[in-house]
């Protein structure tokens, strides 16, 4: 996919694959929550966005996505 409508080769965003990762268990009466969370599984780095500033700036921009990220949550329920 290009991010303008002249697309140029340097204004291609390429194909690519993300796998995010979530795991939620809760107790029989469903007070609490756990979640365990990797975003970005195998950490890709590519552009999501980009910005053809070319005629301001000679260049252009790309946004890349987030690295991996994890984390977990709790959560109570009252």
């Amino acid at each position: 996919m290009f991010h303008n409508a002249r697309n140029f080769t340097a204004h291609e965003i390429e194909s690519h694959t993300v796998v995010d990762v979530r795991l939620n268990w809760s107790d029989p009466s469903y007070e609490w929550t756990v979640t365990g969370f990797i975003d970005n599984l195998f950490d890709s780095n590519h552009g999501i966005i980009g910005f053809d500033v070319s005629g301001f700036t000679g260049n252009t921009q790309i946004s890349y996505a987030r690295p991996r990220t994890y984390g977990i949550t709790i959560r109570r329920d009252f």
